[in-house]
């Protein structure tokens, strides 16, 4: 019984990876087939996104905020929450941040 499992046990791993990469790039070629039957080019780059800017602040700012909560919860004692409460503090600093450093343009606006 035992050993059945343990055969088990790798093969649906294996077979879940299988299944996700299949769907990923079925999932692709759609795209692309819908993209080609609408007339757009499927290998044009698309517009430069500020994304990975806001993704690096977040992950640059949250360990820090978590590392400063819990340095406070060791020096101050109290709640277990600091750490958490800071990494989300932090976080928020970051989006403040990545607004400051990126505001959206005027034309949006002018053109509604």
């Amino acid at each position: 019984m035992y050993q059945a499992v343990e055969l088990l046990i790798p093969l649906a791993g294996m077979a879940m990876v299988f299944g996700i990469v299949y769907v990923s790039v079925t999932a692709e070629n759609r795209k692309n087939l819908a993209m080609i039957e609408a007339g757009l080019n499927p290998n044009e780059k698309k517009e430069e996104s500020k994304g990975n800017l806001k993704k690096g602040l977040l992950l640059f700012f949250i360990p820090i905020g978590y590392f400063v909560g819990r340095t406070l919860e060791f020096l101050g004692g109290g709640s277990n929450m600091r750490g958490i409460l800071s990494a989300v503090l932090f976080g928020g600093l970051a989006l403040l941040i990545f607004y400051f450093l990126n505001p959206e343009p005027k034309d949006k606006e002018l053109n509604s």
